[in-house]
């Protein structure tokens, strides 16, 4: 035998009986050959032990996991520098999220930095929030995290319950600190998060239950709510009375009863797609204690087109208008005047999906919609040319439900051109491309409550 090779197969016999790197590195897994670093496990009242590793990933099998392992396989791979292995278990964590656990996992998210995990526990805070209020782990979490929860607009449960929740929360504060549980010192431990709880959004029957009879709100503050109530006064501005819009209920309003698939509605810059709009209750008011605004708008349906152009980023803007008497004293002899509430402008980029009819596009914040109040959607397109549209559209939608609503519609000008120029009568027949006064419709921007854009509005009653 030739010595050369005598000499070699020691050391490196068990690499020529494995024939790929993946099993080369398999074989090296759990084995101290070429071993970069040792790890000692030693338990308490234990001899531990010795774990030979490797700067290498060895074979891609990762995991598996579970929710005991995953965090602390996550901080070692964070600490290690695996990216691999730190994108498996968060992956795993984010896909395995649920009501029991979005609590204590957001707030190991919190202490790992992991934004998108947060992200993803914290919808499910939103969701599961009647669960959560009433679990053990919210009494344990910190004064930061109970503040995070009360400022989202989101979560889904009645006020009167995150009151309840926080007011147990606060007594359980107390108990840690070996403080009797009165009034004062709930206050005392909530500090700002006090008037994170919406309480103008509660009925007065549950304030005077409840932070009233407990002492958690003074007798002044108390006085401000019910005047807030029934004498329709100011609020100071400690107190927040935007109703979450979790705890609502999304409606649906289609107004076309048909959708044409030829996708000849066409766009052009300085012609908007307008409609006016109204609501009215079918029923009782939803809440006696609440102002009228206890319907918001959320989101929006426009047609689009499909596919959209190449190389193109297209675009929908669209500006919400308010309007307002011309006359102060009432005659209306005069038109009404249209205001744009700028705070509501929206831009959405137009998904590009095949076969997409209607995008759903969501409002940043929730627009208050006041009943008898008249008001004008405007939308812009850019980059888009041609889209669907809805025709054989209804004037009036009624909805069904707890809070029953009627919609009306009815056509508008562009209420930019309205408010520059004093009147808009005139530039409906002139602005419009290709207006046809017979059918009442153009081949851009003339969408009328009949014909053209706005397939869907989305309201929330609560």
């Amino acid at each position: 035998m030739d010595p050369n090779t005598q000499a070699v197969e020691p050391i490196w016999g068990w690499q020529s009986e494995l024939c790929t790197i993946a099993d080369r590195a398999k074989h090296i897994f759990g084995n101290d050959i070429l071993s970069d670093v040792t790890f000692r496990i030693q338990p308490p009242d234990s001899l531990g032990v010795d774990i030979k590793a490797h700067k290498c990933i060895y074979y891609d099998q990762i995991g598996p996991f579970n929710k005991w392992t995953a965090f602390s396989t996550l901080y070692a791979a964070k600490k290690y520098g695996i990216p691999v292995l730190k994108n498996a278990c968060e992956q795993y964590l984010k896909q395995n999220v649920a009501a029991d656990n979005c609590l204590a996992w957001f707030i190991q998210a919190r202490l790992y930095d992991e934004i998108n995990l947060e992200n993803a526990c914290m919808e499910k805070i939103d969701l599961y929030a009647a669960y959560v209020l009433q679990s053990a782990d919210f009494l344990e979490i910190d004064l930061e995290v109970l503040k995070i929860i009360l400022c989202r607009e989101t979560v889904k449960a009645k006020e009167v319950d995150v009151c309840n929740a926080v007011t147990k929360w606060a007594k359980h504060q107390c108990e840690q600190k070996e403080l009797d549980p009165t009034g004062a010192n709930q206050r005392s431990v909530l500090g700002e998060a006090l008037f994170l709880i919406r309480f103008p959004t509660m009925t007065s029957e549950e304030v005077a239950s409840g932070p009233a009879k407990s002492g958690l709100l003074l007798a002044e503050e108390i006085s401000q709510l019910f005047q807030f109530w029934y004498a329709k006064t100011q609020l100071p501005e400690k107190f927040v009375s935007r109703i979450r819009v979790g705890s609502h209920k999304e409606v649906t309003v289609s107004r076309f009863e048909s959708t044409n698939s030829s996708q000849n509605w066409t766009y052009m810059a300085g012609f908007p797609d307008v409609i006016k709009f109204s609501i009215t209750s079918t029923a009782q008011p939803c809440s006696d204690d609440l102002n009228e605004a206890t319907v918001h708008l959320v989101a929006v349906g426009v047609f689009v087109q499909s596919p959209l152009p190449e190389g193109v980023e297209c675009t929908a803007t669209m500006k919400i208008f308010v309007y307002e008497m011309a006359d102060p004293n009432g005659y209306r002899c005069l038109r009404d005047h249209p205001r744009e509430l700028k705070d509501f402008r929206h831009t959405w980029t137009i998904p590009g999906k095949k076969h997409l009819s209607v995008a759903k596009f969501k409002l940043r914040n929730p627009f208050p919609v006041e009943f008898g109040k008249q008001y004008a959607l405007s939308l812009q397109t850019s980059g888009m040319q041609r889209s669907f549209y809805g025709s054989n559209g209804k004037a009036v939608v009624n909805t069904s439900g707890i809070c029953p609503l009627s919609v009306q519609f009815s056509d508008a000008l562009d209420p930019e051109y309205d408010v520059v120029y004093g009147s808009g009568y005139h530039s409906y027949n002139e602005r419009q491309i290709g207006y046809n006064a017979h059918t009442r419709t153009s081949t851009c921007g003339t969408t009328t409550f009949a014909n053209g854009q706005f397939p869907q509005l989305y309201f929330e009653t609560s």
